[in-house]
């Protein structure tokens, strides 16, 4: 076909969407729960990558205290696949987070916007 190859819309679109929000990445703790090779492993790398230099942890349905891990972050991505899994209690204030899955996962609730996350 001699095309060239193309990444998930889903990361094509996070990560314009932090820099268009002037998030800062440099050195923040960025978590990414999902461990899918198409979303997941993807995201992280961008996250790690030399224009946005977070700490990245990827944490997945069996991670040992998942909470733990979502409340430290700076930067949540949850790309789960599956409704429930991370709790909006659980993210911390002035955290940026984004649901990323295909199935929308709810920690995102009708009434937060990404707005009241990135105060």
């Amino acid at each position: 076909m001699n095309e060239e190859p193309y990444g998930s819309a889903s990361l094509q679109g996070i990560m314009p969407i932090l820099e268009g929000y002037n998030i800062e990445m440099l050195g923040k703790h960025a978590v990414v729960v999902g461990r899918s090779p198409i979303l997941s492993k993807p995201m992280a790398l961008m996250l790690l990558n030399a224009n946005a230099n977070a700490n990245v942890t990827i944490c997945h349905s069996k991670t040992k205290n998942l909470p733990g891990f979502i409340k430290q972050a700076d930067i949540l991505v949850g790309a789960v696949g599956r409704p429930g899994i991370i709790k909006a209690e659980w993210i911390k204030d002035g955290a940026v987070a984004v649901d990323a899955g295909y199935r929308p996962s709810g920690f995102l609730s009708k009434q937060s916007t990404a707005h009241e996350y990135l105060q």
